[in-house]
This record gives C-alpha cells, sequence and structure tokens, in this order.
C-alpha cells in the first residue's frame, strides 16, 4: 500500500512541476545574441530577471525593453514602452540561437 501511495504521489508531483513550470526563465538564453544582416547587427540581450533589450545598430533609437518568457520551445517577447507581443518557436544549439517566426528564421549567435 505504501509503494502505492508513493508513486501516486510522485505522478502527482510530476504533474504540478510540468503544469507549473513553462513558463519560467531559460538560462540557456540568458546573455547576449547578435545577428548580422546587410542592415547592421542586431543585439538581443536577455536578462535572468526575464527582461531584455533589442537594438539594431542601424536604427538610431534607445535599445527596447520587454519582458520574456517561454513556454515548450515558444518565445514571448512583450514590449514595455508599447503594445506588442511577439511571438517565436525558438532552438538553441551551443552558440546559436534561431527564432522562427511565420516560416522565417533568424539565427544568432551568442557573444557572452
Amino acid at each position: 500500500m505504501k509503494k502505492i501511495l508513493s508513486t501516486a504521489l510522485m505522478v502527482v508531483f510530476g504533474f504540478l512541476l510540468v503544469a507549473c513550470g513553462g513558463s519560467g526563465s531559460d538560462s540557456d538564453l540568458v546573455g547576449t545574441w547578435e545577428r548580422e544582416h546587410d542592415f547592421g547587427t542586431t543585439t538581443i540581450i536577455f536578462y535572468e530577471d526575464e527582461t531584455g533589450t533589442w537594438s539594431m545598430d542601424s536604427v538610431e533609437f534607445a535599445p527596447e525593453e520587454f519582458e520574456w518568457s517561454t513556454r515548450g520551445n515558444t518565445l514571448t517577447k512583450e514590449f514595455i514602452d508599447y503594445d506588442e507581443i511577439e511571438e517565436f518557436e525558438y532552438e538553441i544549439d551551443g552558440n546559436s540561437l534561431t527564432l522562427i517566426e511565420n516560416g522565417h528564421e533568424f539565427i544568432y549567435t551568442k557573444v557572452d
């Protein structure tokens, strides 16, 4: 009986971890990522507190701040200064971050 109760508690605990664990920080994302393209360099910085900045060196404006979260392989960025939410599929392979939005892939390299 104790073995059955113990197994049942482990299963319930496992479900609770899965249900509550999807929106936390993904430590592999934390850091600075850059992407070179025809117009210059785009930089995304993900901080441990689930905030970040996005900037492009060819555009003259302050870096845009956002809050971020992950759930499964989906990355959500919610910009702080204006009402816009972006969702990407993402994959990290070593120092490479691939963001996929509407079938377009954007590949960033980790620089720190």
